[in-house]
């Protein structure tokens, strides 16, 4: 595990953002699954969890059974929806519990897939709770319209399962309500179709963080969102606050004269005579090669912060910054860096960074590596609620 930087997570933002989720359901009264795959999109499934389960959270949804197992021993009484299509599990499996318990959920992609989940509740001699998911126009997994009405039909004769819910997946809800609409109304007939009366025994889900934000007309009977409990919200909802920031320190500053070239490739040449600090992280550690050149990064200075550009290829473990602007300011070798801040709308926010690097702010998060040390703390969420309250 490196300690040459290391990235800070508050998890009090984390369960302020769950209380500005909550009040945005109040009007629907839809509960809330908060999405933890990809172990919490590089923030940690576990800790998120721990303070997530004690702040409204009705459900949690993770990718595959792995995801589901490194979550179970944990003290939380939540159900756990499987959201890829798990077709078998060992016997016994250190999930029998949860199944028992009727705290496995899985979802269900095609008609064989149903069955072999039907198989896996009898030979266990439980019914799993299965959620149908339709695809309305993913284009990635889940059932058909035809194979939608034939699953509805199918489990109401299998001993194995218990139809719980039906879902769909907004493919487009930060970028173009309108397909968005057009998936809702697709998913609302479907509904219909299998059985008018059928929305009142089962759960209705299609929302993401995005969809979540933009209205109670997605919300249906429960939400699914990740994203948004990190602190990053497409633009639409700026009571969300950012939960993470990745610190280092300048290892190495220098100063070099005009027309020398700097890193592999020689792809930046100095046209004036220039102080360059180095800070020890790189592709290997998530920082992204298409910010070369263009990645941002905040030195803290002893006149206060300042934001100065990367400059050059970015190594895979090193990047170069050009501090020349900012020379005089008790800059040295410890002088503390903020590679990506917690702030919404900086030129270094987790945000900027992925449009520069022409990227994802999912990618950006999951692809932080694990050798760098994740910090937590816990700031008082009426604390939280107390700055919020004076920036509006």
């Amino acid at each position: 595990m490196s300690d040459n930087s290391w990235i800070e997570i508050d998890l009090g933002k984390v369960a302020a953002n769950a209380s500005v989720i909550k009040r945005k359901l109040a009007p629907s009264g839809a509960s809330m699954c908060a999405v933890v795959k990809a172990d919490g999109y590089g923030v940690g499934a576990d800790p998120l969890v721990g303070v997530l389960s004690q702040c409204g959270t009705d459900m949690f949804a993770v990718f595959g059974a792995d995801q589901a197992r490194a979550l179970s021993f944990r003290a939380f009484t939540q159900p756990i929806l499987l959201m890829a299509p798990v077709r078998t599990l060992v016997h016994p499996e250190p999930l029998d519990e949860l199944i028992a318990q009727q705290r496995l959920h899985f979802t269900i992609h095609d008609l064989t897939h149903l069955k072999q989940v039907n198989q896996i509740g009898i030979d266990r001699s439980a019914a799993i709770p299965v959620h149908l998911m339709l695809d309305t126009g993913m284009s990635r997994s889940g059932l058909s319209f035809e194979q939608f009405g034939a699953a509805v039909k199918l489990t109401h004769d299998m001993p194995g399962v218990e139809l719980t819910g039906l879902m769909t997946h907004a493919a487009t809800a930060e970028a173009d309500e309108a397909f968005l609409n057009t998936q809702r109304e697709r998913f609302v007939q479907a509904v219909k179709m299998v059985d008018p009366d059928l929305q009142d025994d089962v759960t209705l889900h299609m929302a993401n963080s995005a969809a979540t934000c933009r209205g109670a007309s997605y919300h249906f009977d429960m939400v699914r969102v990740g994203l948004s409990l990190l602190g990053y919200d497409h633009g639409l909802c700026e009571d969300l606050q950012p939960v993470m920031k990745w610190c280092s320190k300048l290892m190495h500053v220098q100063s070099y004269p005009a027309g020398r070239v700097v890193g592999y490739g020689s792809t930046f040449t100095l046209q004036r005579q220039s102080l360059l600090g180095v800070v020890p992280v790189g592709f290997a550690d998530g920082y992204p090669l298409s910010l070369s050149s263009l990645g941002k990064v905040k030195v803290m200075t002893d006149t206060g912060e300042k934001i100065v550009p990367v400059i050059g290829r970015v190594n895979m473990d090193q990047i170069v910054l050009d501090l020349t602007d900012i020379n005089g300011s008790g800059l040295a070798v410890g002088t503390n860096v903020q590679v990506i801040d917690d702030s919404r709308d900086s030129e270094c926010s987790l945000v900027k960074l992925a449009e520069l690097g022409n990227t994802h702010v999912y990618e950006m998060l999951c692809r932080l590596s694990w050798h760098v040390p994740r910090r937590y703390s816990t700031t008082p969420v009426a604390s939280l609620q107390q700055v919020a309250t004076s920036h509006e």
